[in-house]
Order: structure tokens, then sequence, then C-alpha cells
């Protein structure tokens, strides 16, 4: 929830192929599939974002726990790397690597409170129910 407890919320409308228009506040961007696997790659795929939501989401903990921390950041790099199984459709493993200008010591400090701030490491980690509906015209 946005301050205030109002619901964060992201609409995607089907544009064409595998094209998804998303529009989240007031900002608006495309998911797409590789021409690969007959999308026209005009944006990110969804696993991608799945990624992108980790790695932006922990680089702002990190960011947000350091400025607490009173500590000095001159550089910060998340990336993350996932592992799927295209059989069972599901995520078989997270990889989120942390380079900064901080000593590797205090980073671990900083990391270990970063993932207690970080919504998406711990939705990912604990698993969020979903609930389906359906909306008719």
């Amino acid at each position: 929830m946005l301050k205030g407890g109002q619901p964060v919320r992201v609409k995607a409308k089907w544009q064409q192929g595998y094209q998804v228009e998303l529009k989240a506040r007031d900002h608006t961007f495309i998911v797409d599939e590789p021409i690969s696997v007959g999308g026209q790659d005009h944006g990110p795929m969804p696993t991608e974002l799945l990624l992108a939501s980790l790695a932006s989401c922990l680089t702002l903990a990190i960011r947000h726990v350091s400025l607490i921390m009173r500590l000095e950041l001159l550089q910060l790099q998340v990336d993350v790397q996932g592992e799927f199984d295209r059989t069972s459709f599901k995520c078989v493993r997270l990889i989120a690597e942390v380079t900064s200008s901080l000593d590797p010591q205090l980073l671990k400090q900083v990391m270990d409170k970063a993932i207690k701030y970080c919504y998406v490491s711990n939705t990912l980690y604990d698993g969020c129910q979903i609930s389906y509906g359906i909306n008719s015209n």
C-alpha cells in the first residue's frame, strides 16, 4: 500500500501478439516476449519484470538502510538472475548479487537489515496469497 492506505495497482491491457501495455500510476510501459517465442521484443518479458522488481526493491532497501546508518554509499548495483522450470512454470531459484562501494563486512550488515525492508524479497520468500476474479463487461 502507498501512504494513506491506498492499494498499489497496475493495469494490464493486451495490445497484440504477446504485447501488453501496463499502467502503474502515471507510467505506461510495454511488456512483450522475444521474437524467438512469437513476440515482437518491444519490451521486457514478465519474468524479467519479476527479476527487475526484486533488483530494484533490494537496491532501494539497501539505500534506505545506508541512509539510516548514515553511511556514504557511492556506488550500488544489484544483479538478479532467475532460473525457471519450463515444465511447472515456476521459478526454481533467484540469485541476487550486490556490488557496492561499502566494505564487504559492512555491506553484509546493511543487507541483513535491508532484506527486512524489501517488500519483493519478503513476498517471494514467504509467498503471497493470490485471489482471482472475473469482471463482466
